[in-house]
């Protein structure tokens, strides 16, 4: 079932994504005179086609990874003369440009509309409670108790922990001064920590790059049961007989109390049968399981393959987060721009060797993370669409050819110069802007297997 779920939110967030990318450069194309002759959801041959009142192609295509709009060009097909007013390179470098940014843009127009609609509605986030701090990290010395509430840094407020992690990446790659904001349990009293921070924090810190791990900031976790909440299809727990809503009393004969400590022992014992006692509908059952040896890191652990029931968390450690019409739409295009920013400056801080390559992720990883989204709600789910949306129109707006900022590139040089680049210098150009995209394809996608094994 977690599967399907993953595919099915894979399909939709990547339909979503293309279909309003391909549309910004349909729309402006239409806008300015251009005939389209075909608009491509996917890649491949067309499952459905069906075609408009101006004789316009629209298809759905096999291969659900991207897309296209085909426009009217002399460069490949001929033109008839009486079509010549529709073509594309009859058209002025500043309406050829409108062209080439609108589907970027649109993708972050999307986005910003998500967010005002989700601020609109309401969403309920976990605070940022402290759980620990880790011995010997950064913050160790600055005496931060658990139970504070961190609630702003740098004077800017953390409503969540998407909100903490996302400032602390931004400081990734510079050195300087964190001002951090925190409140003790009942009291509106703000207790500032100022935390150094060298230019190379992540790297030294933390080899998974997890911004919170680095500076040792452990997040409050609610306590939970050991009850299944859901078995993964094929599993050694599905094959033993564990079956959802068992509550686990003892593993590997030790009580346990906690899905943490299940798990720990789960770990400890990769390959090896072990006793566990499950209480169900009021009877017990003892069976003996082995659990699944598998690489963490170089070493065996175990693993089970079964997930706990979501924990219940207090009201006091949750906080909403809701605007009215007006205030959720400025916060929507705020966030957006802090987004693009931010991912722009994460790919320069790449580039530069302050962010690690192995935080690039592919389909694999990105099908992952849209099922888990998808599994928690509408609003976590449409969240990670705007994200994804920001991502693909930043990306598709630098100036690398074959990319809409390299044909961006080319026509703002054409408008420059008067006159267009030569055919072969584009030509170069595009390949190297091929291969570059292709290292970074395969990149990702080795991520996504190293991730997987």
């Amino acid at each position: 079932m977690q599967i399907l779920t993953t595919i099915l939110a894979f399909i939709i967030a990547l339909g979503l994504l293309v279909t309003v990318h391909e549309y910004g450069h349909f729309w402006m194309a239409r806008r300015m005179g251009v005939k389209v002759l075909r608009f491509s959801v996917g890649f491949g041959p067309a499952l459905f086609r069906w075609r408009d009142k101006k004789d316009t192609e629209f298809w759905i295509s096999a291969i659900p990874l991207g897309g296209y709009v085909k426009m009217l060009d002399r460069r490949e097909a001929p033109v008839p003369d009486e079509l010549l007013d529709q073509e594309f390179n009859q058209k002025t470098v500043q309406q050829r440009m409108a062209i080439f940014a609108a589907g970027p843009l649109v993708n972050l127009l999307f986005a910003a509309l998500i967010y005002w609609v989700v601020m609109m509605h309401g969403v309920t986030q976990i605070a940022p409670i402290v759980g620990g701090i880790t011995p010997h990290s950064v913050l160790a010395p600055h005496q931060i108790q658990p139970g504070w509430e961190l609630t702003q840094i740098d004077g800017k407020p953390t409503a969540d922990w998407e909100a903490v992690t996302f400032a602390f990446i931004k400081h990734i790659g510079q050195a300087g001064d964190v001002v951090l904001g925190f409140k003790a349990p009942g009291s509106d009293a703000l207790k500032e920590r100022r935390v150094w921070l060298n230019a190379n924090w992540m790297e030294t810190q933390a080899k998974e790059q997890d911004p919170l791990n680095a500076l040792g900031l452990e997040p409050w976790q609610p306590v939970i049961a050991p009850v299944i909440g859901r078995l993964l299809a094929g599993s050694v727990a599905e094959q033993a007989g564990l079956q959802i809503k068992d509550r686990i009393l003892s593993i590997a004969d030790k009580s346990v109390k906690t899905w943490a400590e299940c798990v720990a022992i789960i770990r400890q014992h990769p390959g090896q049968a072990i006793n566990v006692t499950v209480q169900r509908q009021g009877k017990l059952f003892f069976m003996t399981v082995t659990p699944e040896s598998v690489q963490e890191k170089g070493q065996a652990i175990g693993r089970l393959g079964v997930l706990p029931e979501p924990p219940i968390i207090p009201e006091k450690y949750l906080r909403e987060i809701k605007y009215g019409v007006w205030q959720a739409a400025v916060a929507g295009i705020q966030k957006t721009a802090e987004f693009s920013w931010l991912t722009l400056t994460t790919l320069g801080k790449m580039l530069i060797g302050h962010v690690s390559v192995d935080n690039l992720s592919g389909p694999i990883t990105i099908a992952k993370i849209a099922g888990d989204r998808a599994s928690y709600g509408f609003e976590p789910f449409m969240s990670f669409v705007a994200y994804l949306s920001i991502s693909l129109g930043v990306l598709n707006l630098l100036p690398v050819p074959v990319l809409d900022g390299g044909h961006l590139f080319f026509a703002g040089i054409e408008w420059i110069r008067r006159k267009p680049l030569s055919e072969k210098i584009q030509e170069g150009a595009t390949k190297v802007g091929a291969g570059l995209i292709l290292i970074m394809m395969v990149l990702a996608f080795y991520n996504d297997i190293a991730r997987l094994l």
